[in-house]
């Protein structure tokens, strides 16, 4: 009774991309038993790929020949070029992929704030087979994400279309599959991205998240069909409310058991209920069960404990299906006085993020999800904000694990029945998560405010909470301006920048007048910054991490969002919410680098400098100083710039010590130099003349030394060194690890202004999938295997195969000596 019968796997490999038009492909009034080609695998084509033309195409071709011509087999209906010739044009790729990263950037500025990569029209073909004892299963293909208008054909019939690029949905496959002996399927997608963006930004393109095939029986829990709630917490028990749709594709009615068992976070069964019940043919019903766990492990920040619940229906003594749904124990309440998890006040330490990465552009490895979230809690982060899209499950399945709150954000604001389907899908799929604590249905939309506006934004709140009435749901507007009339529609009021003066003097009016009205800061600051420079330089697109001038808007000071030119001081905006906690925190603007909005330069800069860290997770200066104002109990001091200043000596220059200890001593080669007390922030300037050496800064709190950072000046350089995020990763064809490679001196310093080319080489049991580097006007593609350094570092992400065993990476420099590690690949 124990055995699995619910099958659902990645379908991500053996997929061919072509950029070329193959169409015109009639999306209907197809003879799908007589289509050959693209769509469709001829009867007698044995295995050959990519066909051209059709048999029925070929067959007229044969019946208008002259007479003596036309008299041979009628196999020869179906002759078709040889599989080499037939793959020209079309590229081996493995899911997820980024269908637009691989082509050149070009200066037209109609693609300028999608980070000057062209739009593309590409197909991508995958042929599989299917047993014959599948016959007679409930057979899905389901897509995570594909950007962004798309079109299905599977054996000759056309399956649909999806015009977004952030929902997931599938498609039934049962009746067009071919089983066993009948021969191989072909499945056709085409991707359209040049009809225009859902957003501003780099959104990318093609088959980016992860496809899966899923096979079960008739009767089954229904797609995301269990809602899992804790509405009662105690000490030493907590209800758990399980709701499940159970649907029968049957014609005849069944009787079954629905059995639910709860799984600890150890793997323990710790509580069960059954229930008897019955299905109508070619029906669905919900069955309600509340069931108690006794002392039960919360998920929380610090200790995300996670439960499972694993859902059997059993008929005739058969377990027909068995469906987990992975649940955290927990409460979240928010108030005017801010969010409360598990009864504790917990301060919103966000960042607002965009999906894209070095190396893969919109097509994360469930690894680099896992990276991302690791590197915000790394600096001090407790919440997420998925800016401005539904995430990739796999997202939300990290920041479960990790302990990370989630803003569950849609991409528009559209009340048509269209996007009102889309909005179902989120919350369905994404209602489980212990991570998601709200959800924002809209971001700066310009018609905020408006009766449109209004009308759309209650019609699409009450659609969320008759889904999730257990969560609030907001809406971020630019500058608060919209917040006046927003508070009647929406259950917490979201402003974006309210640190700022112009958002301050829409909002505070309104929250004066309305003490009992919900508001919650949506996005803050946009600070900009180029990792590792230090000097202001519209020639290189680049921002100074120190006292720059040039901003995120604009390369002249000017007022914008987040206070001076859109570069409002971090610790400003957070003295703002501690003295305003109604506005229950903040979301940074952003955690990371991303492509598009290549604001103030434009070209040749094509991506957005606004994150904490850079493109490729390398951490910036403002790293350490959220590290200072969020992490409690961590001794923070952090010097920068670099101390290598090649003809500069003698020159005064300024040196800050980012740090949350209450004095600092500076030492030059050992010499004291001067001891400061930190006065307010978390910035403590010097000016000291340059000498070349090392620099040290020791922190103290109440008289006693606390911690300190050393930095020394570079010499040339003469090295590489790689540094892993991980040395084991998982031998499953997916996981991966981040490898960086520092460009040093022959003592091992770092060379803070090196821009050697690095070759990688990555053999035994893995692959190289991408390289990045950081560089805002870097144009060279994310796809090949070498990478300028920038500022002393460039990263190569490695690829796991299926096999246990070792992956070489290797690194070669002209003049510079090579450097190799070696990583283990284990199966769990």
């Amino acid at each position: 009774m124990n055995k699995k019968v619910r099958s659902r796997e990645k379908f991500n490999d053996n997929w061919y991309f072509t950029r070329n038009e193959i169409g015109p492909i009639p999306k209907n009034h197809q003879k799908s038993a007589l289509i050959g080609g693209y769509t469709n695998s001829a009867k007698d084509e044995n295995g050959k790929l990519f066909l051209k033309g059709s048999a029925i195409e070929h067959l007229l071709k044969v019946m208008h020949r002259p007479k003596e011509e036309s008299e041979h087999n009628y196999k020869d209906w179906f002759a078709m070029p040889s599989p080499e010739s037939g793959k020209e044009g079309w590229e081996k790729v493995k899911l997820p992929h980024d269908a637009v990263l691989d082509q050149e950037y070009v200066m037209d500025f109609k693609n300028a704030m999608y980070g000057f990569l062209p739009q593309t029209i590409g197909y991508y073909r995958k042929t599989f087979t299917i047993p014959k004892e599948d016959e007679g299963k409930k057979i899905f293909i389901e897509f995570d994400g594909v950007g962004r208008i798309s079109d299905y054909w599977l054996n000759g019939c056309y399956l649909g279309e999806n015009f977004s690029g952030y929902n997931s949905f599938q498609f039934d496959v049962t009746d067009v599959l071919k089983y066993g002996d009948e021969g191989e399927n072909v499945l056709l997608v085409k991707i359209d991205t040049t009809s225009g963006n859902e957003g501003w930004w780099y959104e990318g393109g093609g088959i980016y998240r992860n496809v899966w095939l899923t096979k079960l029986d008739k009767l089954h829990v229904d797609r995301w069909g269990t809602f899992v709630q804790t509405p009662v917490i105690e000490k030493d028990k907590a209800l758990v409310k399980i709701e499940t749709v159970v649907s029968n594709e049957n014609f005849e009615e069944v009787k079954y058991i629905l059995k639910t068992s709860i799984i600890s976070p150890d793997g323990k069964i710790v509580a069960e209920d059954t229930v008897e019940s019955f299905n109508e043919g070619m029906q669905k019903n919900k069955i309600i069960q509340e069931i108690t766990v006794s002392s039960p492990k919360l998920w929380d920040i610090d200790s995300p404990k996670l439960y499972k619940a694993l859902t059997q229906i059993i008929s005739e003594n058969q377990v027909k299906d068995d469906y987990e749904t992975v649940f955290g124990i927990r409460t979240i309440e928010y108030t005017t006085e801010g969010l409360f998890l598990n009864g504790k006040h917990t301060p919103i330490k966000g960042m607002s993020v965009h999906q894209d990465f070095a190396g893969v552009g919109v097509a994360l490895p469930d690894g680099l999800h896992e990276y991302k979230i690791r590197k915000l809690k790394e600096a001090g982060a407790n919440a997420y904000r998925c800016a401005h899209n539904p995430p990739a499950p796999e997202l939300l399945d990290a920041c479960d694990r990790l302990g990370m709150l989630v803003m569950n954000e849609g991409r528009l604001l559209e009340a048509t029945e269209l996007r009102i389907n889309e909005l179902k899908t989120q919350v369905l799929r994404d209602r489980n998560h212990p991570s998601v604590f709200m959800w924002s249905i809209s971001n700066e939309e310009f018609i905020g405010g408006s009766s449109l506006s209004i009308r759309m934004h209650k019609r699409m709140r009450d659609i969320v909470k008759s889904l999730d009435p257990s969560r609030l749901v907001t809406s971020a507007d630019i500058f608060g301006s919209s917040s006046d009339k927003h508070k009647d529609v929406l259950d917490v009021v979201g402003v974006n920048y309210i640190e700022s003066e112009i958002a301050q003097s829409n909002v505070l009016p309104v929250l004066k007048a309305n003490p009992e009205k919900l508001f919650i800061s949506t996005e803050n600051v946009m600070k900009a910054s180029t990792r590792g420079c230090y000097e202001d330089n519209a020639s290189k697109c680049s921002i100074s991490n120190i006292n720059a001038k040039i901003t995120q808007m604009s390369i002249t000071p000017v007022e914008t969002a987040g206070g001076a030119g859109g570069s409002c001081p971090p610790e400003k905006a957070w003295e703002f919410y501690l003295e305003h906690p109604r506005m229950g925190g903040m979301f940074v603007w952003t955690g990371f680098d991303y492509r598009g909005e290549p604001f103030p330069f434009f070209w040749p800069a094509v991506m957005s400098q606004s994150g904490i860290f850079d493109l490729c997770g390398l951490p910036k200066d403002n790293f350490y100083l959220y590290q200072a104002m969020w992490i409690e109990h961590k001794p923070v001091v952090h010097l920068l710039p670099h101390w290598t200043h090649p003809g500069k000596e003698g020159e005064k220059i300024t040196v800050r010590a980012i740090t949350n200890c209450q004095e600092i001593e500076l030492f030059l080669n050992g010499k004291l130099l001067e001891r400061k007390v930190r006065v307010e922030g978390y910035n403590v300037d010097f000016d000291v003349e340059y000498v070349p050496g090392e620099l040290a800064a020791k922190a103290y709190n109440n008289g006693n030394f606390i911690a300190e950072d050393v930095i020394k000046t570079a010499g040339s350089p003469a090295g590489i060194v790689l540094l892993p995020d991980r040395f084991v990763i998982d031998a499953d064809g997916e996981d991966i690890s981040v490898v960086k490679a520092a460009i040093i001196d022959e003592h091992g310093i770092v060379v803070p202004d090196a821009q050697n080319k690095v070759e990688f080489k990555v053999s035994g049991n893995g692959s190289l999938i991408g390289t990045g580097n950081g560089n805002p006007m870097d144009h060279d593609s994310d796809k090949r295997n070498f990478r300028n350094a920038f500022n002393g570092y460039c990263i190569a992400i490695v690829q796991a195969s299926e096999k246990e065993g070792i992956i070489t990476v290797e690194a070669f420099s002209e003049g510079l000596k090579a450097a190799k590690i070696q990583l283990n690949t284990t199966i769990k």
